[in-house]
């Protein structure tokens, strides 16, 4: 991605110097224009590897704080599965055993009206 920028920067540098160089300007002016075009390179150049930067340094945030997150995350997952288990194991039990009741009560009524 680097070099794609740098090389598609240095194309241009290299195209406009030569335009620079071929155009009917007298000396002083072309030294002035390749002066200018060299200065607006080095801008460019610096605006590229200050924003590359930029992004390094924010990847470097974001890896730390998913390095932390997901950590506490994952911890407050099963902290809430752990207490949802243990509400919900004795209301399955009771739920289960009144199934079972139902069924019980419902073969004594089948039964009982034969």
């Amino acid at each position: 991605m680097i070099s794609v920028v740098l090389s598609t920067m240095l194309g241009a540098s290299v195209g406009a110097t030569v335009t620079t160089l071929l155009s009917s300007k007298s000396g002083s002016e072309r030294r002035q224009a390749f002066k200018k075009e060299m200065n607006e390179l080095a801008t460019d150049i610096h605006d590229v590897t200050s924003s590359i930067h930029q992004v390094k340094d924010a990847l470097a945030h974001l890896v730390v704080t998913v390095q932390t997150i997901v950590p506490e995350t994952k911890e407050e997952i099963e902290t809430l599965s752990t207490e949802a288990k243990f509400q919900l194991e004795p209301r399955i039990t009771r739920v289960n055993q009144a199934i079972s009741q139902l069924k019980t009560d419902l073969e004594n009524t089948d039964h009982t009206k034969k």
